[in-house]
């Protein structure tokens, strides 16, 4: 198997960078992210504050850390429910055709009809403002995305001389699905994951930065841009700027390597 591109390395490295810091948060970050001092409000970035402090006198930096830690968790949380959930819902759909599948993919067709950001947005007023309502809505958008993905493989597999042999030889039938088709599909399953980690990030810190996700103070990064937002027209842009910086990182880390996995894991795109 060839090794990973520059680019693809370069998206992991950012990647694993993110992880490491969101692990250490205790132990790296300068201090508590909870901590306010008013005589220190609002002050621009120094080296007893190398991103500066924000409206109450909250260390950035340390905000920042903390915040990766938040932000991945409910990335990882929120596409993992929408895996399994979608992938089972994709399975059953392109195993058992027929009616079952006219349901669950008309189904998957009505969450679709939403822009997904919206559908999240109203997951989240309806349920209401929490951190388990925020990973709720972004999982439920992302389902139809997986079971899509899961049916078109599943239907792929199901055709292929091993899966034909396999019911030849009288494997029952969720033999059949777990044990030779399943473990054949995870490739493109792998790739879309890293891809829409970035978007569940995105989706996190837009619906805290609204008041439908975490909420005031917890360092979550689309909470610290909403809180620091105002401050920029008056000049202090470091509020809202480091968080954002931190998104735009994350993001982008996460879409290069879901690009060079989708290269390298695709024998046709090598």
């Amino acid at each position: 198997m060839r090794r990973l591109d520059a680019v693809t390395r370069l998206g992991l490295g950012i990647t694993l960078t993110l992880l490491i810091i969101g692990v250490l948060a205790p132990w790296i970050a300068p201090a508590d992210p909870y901590t306010t001092d008013p005589g220190r409000a609002v002050r621009p970035p120094s080296l007893a504050h190398p991103f500066g402090t924000g409206v109450f006198g909250e260390d950035i930096l340390s905000r920042v850390i903390w915040g990766a830690r938040l932000d991945l968790l409910i990335a990882a949380t929120a596409v993992g429910i929408a895996l399994v959930l979608g992938g089972a819902l994709g399975a059953l759909a392109g195993f058992l055709t027929g009616w079952t599948e006219e349901i669950l993919m008309r189904s998957m067709d009505v969450l679709q009809a939403f822009p997904n950001f919206i559908l999240a947005l109203g997951i989240a007023a309806a349920l209401g403002p929490s951190l388990p309502n925020l990973i709720t809505a972004i999982a439920l958008t992302n389902v139809p995305i997986y079971a899509r993905l899961m049916r078109s493989q599943v239907l792929t597999q199901r055709t292929t001389p091993y899966a034909l042999a396999a019911v030849g030889v009288g494997n029952p039938m969720p033999r059949v699905l777990f044990v030779h088709l399943l473990p054949n599909t995870w490739s493109p399953i792998l790739v879309q994951a890293t891809l829409q980690s970035g978007w569940a990030i995105l989706q996190a810190a837009g619906l805290s930065f609204i008041g439908l996700g975490v909420r005031v103070p917890t360092p979550e990064w689309g909470v610290m841009i909403g809180m620091g937002v105002q401050a920029v027209t008056g000049g202090q842009w470091w509020i809202a700027f480091f968080p954002g910086l931190a998104i735009m990182v994350a993001v982008a880390g996460l879409n290069l390597l879901g690009d060079g996995l989708q290269d390298w894991l695709d024998p046709k795109r090598r």
